[in-house]
Parts: structure tokens; C-alpha cells; sequence
């Protein structure tokens, strides 16, 4: 198996390596690892143009559907042994249908005239994996050199810039910081004895401004002040554009003639206008109406009346001293009689309570005057328009 295998693999390589130059990236396994009954291999550049091709050693297995670019699932076979194990995948680009997928693996033989001539291209990549019971680990092998760098990829196009993210909100505003702390009161000297008073010195000169110290943090605004007085009315606007109102509705112009779209409403002409009550009439009409600019008179008369009337009366003191010719005091004709008001109890000083009722006569109907329509109603005369 290895010497027919490693006859095959160098053949493998050979095609591949003849075919690196047609632009794709090189098929490479980076990872593999069981499943269960599966086997998972992950890379890049394996190719989709057709099922490719998986050998474990010297058994090629069983490739499930759905394989990508980068990752292709296979059937591990049925009591395999444990150990570490050559895997070979064999990829294909270009066109599907050659005949070369059908060829079994002990059997390929690629050179460059034979691969040139296909429709399709084979790839390969090889992957050393170990399967069931792992054993101890080797040593490390020495560090291989260091490989030539590969070429320097094209540079990509340059991508579009993306749009401008929305402006942050304003952080709030620091607090205000706190005042430095007082310094240190020195000590207090010992008092002295208390000396003579001299004379009053001249006034010094004043001395020079100091500094303006910081200003200190803003106080909380105060409570809102009590609501003025409210101004004089403005000057009245311009008229504004005439709206336009439904089908129907009456407006009064101060015009000669009713705009256009707009007719004479004739049952307003001379009458003042009120509301109809629920139900009542709209449009209807009472009295007769008023000519341009009439000055209707008119006036009321009273119906006949009489009046009734009942009271109690008090008559006044009686003057019987002036009555008799008295200045004092005396008897006439048997009555005592006084002039002083506290002796009118004793005396002949006196009044009378007299109590009357009946009803007027008829006074009989009476016209009132004559008055005119400004005297109670005062009007302006306006043109009334309806929407047509």
C-alpha cells in the first residue's frame, strides 16, 4: 500500500503543482477531526465545481452532499484501526462531467499534456491525522527554515466610507468646586498694658483696590415673580385673506357687492339676525323689515287702571295755648291745659292715629310719546353674502 501510495501522491502533486499558475487559491486542509461516524475537514480553496475525491491511506471514502469552499464531510469505514493516517483530497475546478472522477485512485495517471487537455482541473491537499486511541506525544522535531515569502497580493479596492455617526449629547455641567479651607488663626499675643491716648493722626491715604476675588457658584434661581400687569391692546392687523367657507353659510361683508362665488342673501336685508332654537324654523322670518336706513317711530298706550290705597296716620300736636291766647298755663272752659311737653300727660296737649283705605277712580286708557328705533336698537347697515 505505501509504495503504490507515495508513486500515486507524487504523480498528485506534480498535476497540482502544474496547475498552480491558473489563478484560484491553493487548496490547503488546516483541520481534521472525527465526528462520530463522521470525518470533517476544514480549509480553504477546495472547489465546488464537483464532489471531490477523499482517500484515508488506502481507502478512499465515502463523500457526503453539500460540501463548500472551505469544509467537506466524509464517511469514516466501519472497524477502522486505530492510528495515524494519510489523508489525500483530491479537489476539482472548471467544468463538471470529465471522466477523471471515475477513475479509481491506484489507478490515476496525470502528466502536464494530460491535465491541460481536460475540461475540469484537479487539486490536492494532504493532511496527516491521527484516529482513535491517541498515544503518548513525541518529541518535538527540530524547526524546519524558514520558508521564501510568497509575492505581495494586489491591494484591494478601497471601500466606501461609511456614514458619519450622530453627535453625542452634552455632558451636564461639573459642579462648582468648594472653597479652599481657612488657614491657621495665629496666637494671640499677651495684652499689654493699656497706654495713654495720643492725638487723632491724619487720615492715611486710601490704600490701592485689592484684587476681585472668583466669582462664586451660581445660586438656585428664585421663585418665579407675580404676573404684570397686562399691556395696552396692540394695533389692529391687516385684514387677513378671505376664507373659504361651506356651501351655504351667510357672512357679512362690508363691501357693495358679494365676492365672487358668493349671492345677496335677501331674507337678511333689513332684519336683524338670531339663533333658531332646536327645532325651530331656519329661515323664517317676523315683522316687517326695515327700509335703508328707516327710522321707525312707534309708541305704547296704558290700558284704564285704578289704584287702591290703605295707611294709618298720626295728626299732628295740638297748639291749644296759641288756640286760647295762653302764654303759661290755665283753665278754659273747665280743661287744663299746659304748655310745656313733659305736662301733656296732665294737660289738654294731644294728637290723633287715623286710619283710611279705599280706591282710586278709573283713570281711563293714556298714550305714551312716540319714540324712534335708534332710541333702544342703534344699528349698522352690512351686506349679507351667501356661500354658493
Amino acid at each position: 500500500m505505501t509504495a503504490r501510495y507515495g508513486l500515486s501522491l507524487a504523480a498528485l502533486l506534480l498535476a497540482a503543482a502544474a496547475r498552480a499558475d491558473d489563478g484560484r487559491t491553493a487548496p490547503h486542509i488546516s483541520m481534521v477531526s472525527p465526528q462520530g461516524t463522521d470525518l470533517v475537514i476544514e480549509g480553504v480553496g477546495f472547489g465546488t465545481a464537483d464532489i471531490p475525491r477523499i482517500f484515508l491511506g488506502d481507502k478512499e471514502l465515502s463523500v457526503q452532499l453539500g460540501n463548500t469552499d472551505t469544509t467537506i464531510v466524509a464517511t469514516l469505514p466501519d472497524a477502522l484501526v486505530p492510528g495515524s493516517y494519510s489523508l489525500l483530497a483530491m479537489m476539482w475546478y472548471g467544468a463538471q462531467g470529465s471522466d477523471l472522477a471515475a477513475q479509481p485512485f491506484g489507478r490515476i495517471r496525470l502528466d502536464r499534456t494530460e491535465v491541460k487537455s481536460m475540461d475540469r482541473h484537479p487539486r490536492y491537499a494532504t493532511f496527516e491525522v491521527a484516529l482513535g486511541v491517541t498515544g503518548p506525544k513525541g518529541p518535538s522535531g527540530l524547526a524546519g527554515s524558514v520558508g521564501p515569502a510568497g509575492p505581495k497580493g494586489d491591494v484591494g479596492p478601497k471601500g466606501d466610507a461609511g456614514p458619519a455617526g450622530p453627535a453625542g449629547p452634552a455632558g451636564p455641567a461639573g459642579p462648582a468646586g468648594a472653597a479652599g479651607p481657612a488657614g491657621p488663626a495665629g496666637p494671640a499675643g499677651a495684652v499689654g498694658p493699656a497706654g495713654a491716648a495720643g492725638p487723632a493722626g491724619p487720615a492715611g491715604p486710601a490704600g490701592p483696590a485689592g484684587p476681585t476675588g472668583p466669582a462664586g457658584p451660581a445660586g438656585s434661581a428664585g421663585p418665579a415673580g407675580p404676573t404684570g400687569p397686562a399691556g395696552s391692546p396692540g394695533a389692529q392687523g391687516p385684514q387677513g385673506p378671505a376664507g373659504v367657507g361651506p356651501a351655504g353659510a351667510v357672512v357679512f361683508f362690508n363691501l357693495t357687492a358679494c365676492p365672487d362665488g358668493w349671492a345677496a342673501f335677501a331674507p337678511a336685508q333689513g332684519r336683524g339676525l338670531v339663533g333658531a332654537p332646536a327645532g325651530g324654523k331656519v329661515g323664517g322670518t317676523v315683522g316687517t323689515a326695515l327700509a335703508d336706513l328707516e327710522e321707525r317711530q312707534h309708541s305704547h298706550v296704558a290700558a284704564s287702571h285704578s289704584h287702591g290705597y290703605n295707611g294709618t296716620f298720626t295728626t299732628s300736636r295740638a297748639g291749644l295755648l296759641d288756640k286760647m291766647g295762653y302764654t303759661c298755663c290755665g283753665y278754659d272752659n273747665g280743661y287744663y291745659v299746659e304748655d310745656t311737653m313733659s305736662d301733656e300727660t296732665r294737660g289738654s296737649q294731644h294728637n290723633h292715629s287715623v286710619t283710611i283705605s279705599g280706591t282710586t277712580a278709573a283713570s281711563g286708557a293714556a298714550p305714551t310719546s312716540s319714540a324712534s328705533t335708534s332710541d333702544s336698537m342703534p344699528y349698522l347697515q352690512l351686506l349679507a353674502c351667501q356661500k354658493l
